[in-house]
């Protein structure tokens, strides 16, 4: 509410919004658990979208403890329970949260083989604590003809693993919109991008952060697009 309210008044209308968008794409999935996915940062979320889903990541979930001074209290609870000192602490914090039972018991887990070896690790416990599915992708090293059928194979077997976990049919009208928006919102960063070149806009960490959203998680959003739009207008005013 404060964000919406009474936001930063140095930062820019776009990055005000991802403020306001990021947080709520953080509540939402602790709000809601029973429409939560557990994700790593680099699962394609065009499909959960879809499926009216809410991702949740790590490393978001870990921000979001340390905002709240509770992220050394949930690390030194996953230690205690057996996970080692040397995993990255963004999933420790998320071991934390979810095998002391403070969040609630989301649908599912789901993780890329890319780019940190914890993912696997970190989801597929978290599945077997919980009892709930898991979906893995594995995304080859290479990127040729072969990588990307692989890929896309993988992602319709992801399509009916989400059939299963949802009990619903996949909306193929919504896939198509979660796509366009992810297209749209992608260009439309492409071109803010190369419009910074010699400009000078206020900015600060926390808000890249939020832009981490965007730029993953929330792609196939209206939202997404929508920061996107207003990071352009900011851009070129």
């Amino acid at each position: 509410m404060q964000l919406l309210l009474a936001p930063e008044k140095e930062l820019t209308p776009a990055r005000q919004y991802a403020a306001q968008i990021a947080m709520d794409a953080m509540i939402a999935p602790l709000a809601h658990p029973q429409r939560a996915a557990l994700v790593n940062i680099f699962m394609p979320c065009e499909l959960l979208h879809a499926f009216h889903l809410l991702p949740m990541f790590a490393e978001a979930t870990a921000c979001y403890l340390n905002g709240a001074a509770a992220e050394r209290g949930f690390i030194h609870y996953a230690e205690s329970a057996g996970i080692s000192p040397t995993l990255c602490s963004y999933h420790k914090a998320l071991l934390g949260m979810e095998l002391s039972g403070t969040a609630g018991k989301p649908l599912f887990t789901a993780c890329t083989s890319i780019a940190c070896d914890a993912n696997n690790l970190t989801f597929r416990r978290l599945a077997q604590h919980y009892g709930i599915p898991h979906f893995y992708l594995d995304v080859p090293y290479g990127h040729d003809e072969y990588a990307v059928a692989e890929v896309s194979d993988r992602l319709r077997e992801f399509a009916a693993f989400l059939e299963d976990a949802t009990h619903q049919k996949l909306d193929e009208a919504a896939l198509q919109q979660a796509v366009a928006h992810s297209s749209r919102t992608l260009e439309l960063l492409q071109q803010a991008q190369a419009a910074k070149a010699g400009r000078n806009l206020h900015n600060d960490v926390t808000s890249e952060f939020y832009e981490v959203f965007v730029t993953h998680t929330m792609l196939g959003t209206p939202q997404a697009e929508q920061y996107a739009r207003k990071l352009l207008a900011d851009i070129e005013a």
